[in-house]
């Protein structure tokens, strides 16, 4: 009986343990159902920074209940941006998503929030481009334009950040820092959407120097750079008693107005054992050997006669064959005379006014026919180019037409050589040296003189001057009224001694 009441609780107490085995009253792990990022509208940032606080995403059941402990993954989708400390499992409530470092190129970014067996949910912000970090040229540099011409194209800035994304809105302001050229239209322009900004019209300098134009935001700076466009490079050569640095820049900035004002290269021509100290007068100098491109211009200033008399000679000493322009000049002048006009500011247009002789300029003009009645009261000049730009200055027939007329006053070397002063006043080459605080202005008639004798000229180097204007007489009158008129420039003109064959054949000219 006893082993019977044994089975028998044992079969009860099999049966309770299996009871309690097939229980399920107690807690359940709960499923993910959902991911959703908590989404903020317009959600930006600076491109290559960190957000300021991270978003947020949640992970949850079927009831909406946030779950934590679900496995996540977070990883950068688009933009190239970078996330530090992100969740590898869900929070109680909101998820940060670490320290989100958005993309270095504006635009968009996004990341992934990942839970296995639920559909991936994205997290975007929008990169915008950070504080301005580079002013650069994006198109127009290093171009060339003939002088006093404006250059072909605009330049265009761009105003970037950091990482070269565009900055909109800021301001930059132009200015010419080099060359002497000058701006059309507003100094300051903004940068459109695309950091772009287009600089105002740029018109070159009168000289063929480096040109260059400042671009200036904040402290943000960069130039554009361009060059005068010239075939003509004059050597310039000084011989006899060293020559003042400040004279010798007079002389230099002469060279880079002829540039300006003419473009074309002359013909090559060889010289063997040129002899320019026997025929010339350029003393201490050797014998020339060489190919000459242009022309070559010797240069002096020494003790001649002291103030006031002659201030000094200059023309072409050897020319080409058959074209007549020169191979080889010289000026020469007293620097007795010199010494008032560096004092006085009028150096530079003297010095340029005598090497126009050099080039041809008076000096030439009978072998090209273009003079008629010299050595009268009526001389005058025929060139059509030197009369078109007559015209354009303003003078009309009497004036320019049928001809220019010719200094009839002076000694030799102002006659017949110069525009007459009682019409033009004081245009760099009448014969007479302009009185002190008086410009004398180069012309579009003296550069169209250049040209008739063919030279391939630009008259947009011209400076300002009107022929033969109602105030320029006024002014002419007052001063002689003042006793301020212009003294005689005083110059002998060297008639070429010979011709030179581009194979280096020389002829000697007989003197007329």
């Amino acid at each position: 009986m006893i082993s019977v009441r044994l089975s028998f609780v044992a079969v009860m107490t099999m049966a309770i343990a299996g009871c309690a085995a097939g229980d399920h009253t107690g807690p359940v792990a709960a499923k993910p159902a959902t991911v959703n990022a908590l989404i903020i509208a317009n959600l930006t940032g600076t491109a290559g920074v960190a957000l300021p606080s991270a978003p947020t995403f949640t992970v949850a059941d079927a009831a909406g209940n946030s779950l934590s402990g679900i496995a996540v993954t977070v990883t950068v989708t688009a933009g190239g941006g970078a996330l530090a400390g992100s969740p590898t499992t869900s929070a109680k409530g909101a998820t940060p998503v670490g320290t989100w470092t958005l993309g270095k190129t504006a635009g968009l970014n996004t990341i992934t929030v990942t839970v296995a067996g639920l559909t991936p949910v994205d997290i975007m912000a929008t990169g915008t481009a950070g504080a301005p970090a580079a002013l650069t040229v994006s198109s127009g540099n290093n171009q060339s334009a003939f002088a006093g011409t404006s250059l072909a194209l605009p330049a265009v800035l761009k105003v970037a950040d950091q990482f070269g994304n565009a900055v909109a809105t800021s301001s930059v302001v132009f200015t010419v820092s080099a060359g002497g050229g000058s701006l059309s239209g507003s100094r300051t322009v903004v940068a459109d959407a695309n950091g772009s900004v287009t600089a105002p019209l740029w018109k070159l300098g009168n000289l063929a120097i480096p040109q260059a134009l400042s671009a200036a935001s904040g402290v943000l700076s960069v130039s554009v750079l361009a060059a005068v466009a010239t075939s003509f490079y004059p050597s310039l050569r000084f011989f006899g008693p060293p020559v003042d640095p400040s004279i010798q820049d007079s002389f230099t900035r002469a060279v880079q107005r002829a540039q300006g004002m003419i473009t074309g290269a002359l013909e090559l021509i060889d010289v063997r054992n040129l002899d320019v100290a026997a025929n010339c007068g350029v003393t201490g100098i050797a014998p020339l050997t060489e190919t000459v491109s242009d022309v070559i211009i010797f240069a002096t200033v020494k003790p001649i006669d002291g103030v006031g008399k002659i201030l000094g000679s200059s023309g072409p000493c050897y020319i080409r064959n058959p074209s007549n322009l020169p191979v080889v000049g010289v000026m020469t002048f007293d620097v007795a005379d010199f010494q008032g006009l560096v004092n006085d500011g009028r150096l530079d247009e003297v010095v340029l006014h005598e090497m126009q002789h050099v080039f041809g300029f008076g000096t030439l003009w009978s072998r090209f026919g273009l003079i008629v009645n010299a050595a009268t009261p009526l001389t005058a000049y025929t060139g059509m180019q030197g009369i078109l730009g007559c015209q354009a200055s303003g003078g009309g027939a009497g004036i320019c037409l049928p001809a220019i007329p010719l200094e009839n006053l002076g000694g030799s070397g102002t006659r017949d050589g110069h525009w007459r002063r009682a019409i033009f006043g004081n245009e760099l080459m009448t014969g007479f040296v302009g009185p002190v605080g008086f410009q004398m202005p180069l012309s579009a008639m003296t550069i169209g003189a250049l040209g008739d004798m063919g030279y391939i000229v630009n008259t947009s180097v011209n400076d300002s001057f009107t022929t033969g204007s109602a105030l320029a007489l006024s002014l002419q009158q007052l001063r002689s009224a003042q006793g301020l008129d212009p003294s005689e420039m005083s110059d002998l003109p060297l008639p070429p001694v010979a011709t030179i064959s581009r194979s280096g054949k020389i002829t000697r000219i007989q003197k007329q």
